[in-house]
């Protein structure tokens, strides 16, 4: 409630340090241990929130996807795509056993 009201206002260059000083408190006392974290994690782990918020918001709109690959039973790009983003596990696994098979035939 603290920060929405910080954000409410219109600060100035004069108030701007003010409000810059309050924001921290109100992080600090929030997350304690958030000051001591080092930048790097702070900028990756700010990165990882806006993205995740940010593919939440613009997928909210889609529909679910599809429990086959190619439901029409012909290749459309999109829906093979919508279906193995859902899937990232066995796209790695699928993709791995790949790359064992052609090493194995390469050194074989």
């Amino acid at each position: 409630k603290m920060l929405l009201e910080l954000i409410d206002q219109q600060p100035n260059s004069d108030q701007f340090m003010s409000i810059y000083e309050k924001v921290q408190s109100v992080i600090g006392e929030s997350l304690p241990g958030l000051e001591s974290a080092p930048t790097p994690l702070l900028v990756l782990g700010s990165a990882f929130a806006s993205y995740s918020i940010m593919t939440s918001l613009l997928n909210s709109s889609n529909p679910p996807p599809s429990t086959k690959p190619y439901p029409l039973g012909k290749y459309d790009p999109q829906t093979a795509r919508a279906y193995f983003d859902q899937r990232l596990d066995r796209v790695i696994q699928r993709g791995l056993d790949i790359a064992i098979n052609s090493l194995t035939f390469g050194v074989g």
